[in-house]
């Protein structure tokens, strides 16, 4: 997923990859819903970091068709996909993550977006 970092690498796009942005009711019920990108900064998230540099990243969001990076706090950061939704399903945190794996979860309420109304941009 993503651009490939190697310029000498041929690639073709196969399609793009939608994320969300989604909490627990139960992290909803103690912490609130928030209501803006600013909001965000008195939240608390689960922060995911790449393997690749051990950097955590932050939320992204496309605000009048300019992306926009929203730094949070977060007492828990981890680099695997599946634990990193778990989390989010136990209450730990708002988390970003891609819809494929997020669908079950929004079905059965575990999890519920929030701040639908600004997305993330794409991933190749």
């Amino acid at each position: 997923m993503g651009d490939p970092e190697d310029s000498s690498l041929v690639a073709r796009r196969l399609g793009e990859l939608q994320r969300l942005t989604v909490a627990s009711p139960a992290y909803i019920e103690r912490q609130g819903e928030p209501a803006n990108l600013d909001d965000l900064r008195q939240h608390v998230a689960v922060q995911y970091f790449s393997n690749r540099t051990g950097r955590v990243k932050d939320m992204n969001f496309v605000v009048d068709r300019i992306s926009t990076t929203v730094k949070m706090q977060g007492t828990l950061a981890v680099n695997d996909a599946e634990t990193y939704v778990m989390c989010g399903v136990q209450g730990a945190g708002i988390i970003q993550a891609p819809q494929f794996m997020l669908l079950p979860h929004l079905r059965s309420g575990t999890l519920v977006e929030v701040l639908p109304q600004w997305k993330t941009r794409p991933i190749p």
